[in-house]
């Protein structure tokens, strides 16, 4: 059966070694078409920080997915991308796990 997958990208402009939401991009779509898998969805939020969970529209749009429609897997270029505070990556997980999806 084939994955069905939504994509994450963020980006804060003000890091130089950032890699910028376009790259990220570029790179999630090249790592689902290698595995034959379909790609649903991209959700990005720019410039907003990560500590900034109820304020990231792309974040909250991806969560409200997951829950109207089975999706397996939930993929971003790193983990810090989907959150950097431990309250946060805790209920991204459960709602993740919940619904029966892979990050």
């Amino acid at each position: 059966m084939t994955k069905r997958v939504l994509f994450y990208a963020r980006s804060v402009t003000d890091r130089q070694n950032e890699v910028p939401i376009e790259r990220q991009i570029e790179l999630g779509k090249t790592f689902v078409a290698d595995r034959g898998w379909k790609l649903v969805e991209i959700y990005s939020d720019s410039a907003i920080g990560g500590t900034s969970f109820t304020s990231r529209p792309g974040i909250q749009q991806l969560l409200a997915h997951v829950k109207r429609e089975r999706i397996d897997v939930v993929l971003c270029v790193t983990v810090d991308r989907l959150f950097r505070d431990v309250e946060h990556s805790s209920k991204i997980l459960k709602d993740l796990a919940y619904h029966d999806t892979t990050i």
